[in-house]
């Protein structure tokens, strides 16, 4: 989770891959929300091809399979291990 939170601070775009109503219980402000099941047509549209992607879920299972469907479509992706819940604890410990 920290080298995820260190590319995000330097301009990553995270891609938040719950379903709309995990996201709604816990989101980023600057995050990109594009379900798994919608991410093969929604990427084009929504990604830059130009900027590291970060793909997160609740824990980072989804997450993972969401890094390879990207990196086939030809993004520079990684996936965040510990998911969203691991990026929360790490951002509260920063906060203080």
């Amino acid at each position: 989770v920290d080298a995820s939170y260190e590319m995000i601070l330097e301009g990553a775009t995270l891609v938040d891959v719950r379903e709309k109503d995990e996201f709604e219980n816990i989101s980023f402000s600057d995050c990109v929300h594009i379900s798994m099941s919608n991410l093969r047509n929604q990427a084009a549209t929504e990604l830059d091809m130009n900027t590291p992607i970060i793909t997160c879920s609740n824990t980072g299972m989804r997450c993972a399979s969401a890094a390879f469907l990207l990196a086939t479509l030809g993004y520079d992706v990684y996936s965040m291990q510990g998911g969203v819940m691991g990026l929360l604890k790490l951002v509260e410990n920063q906060q203080g």
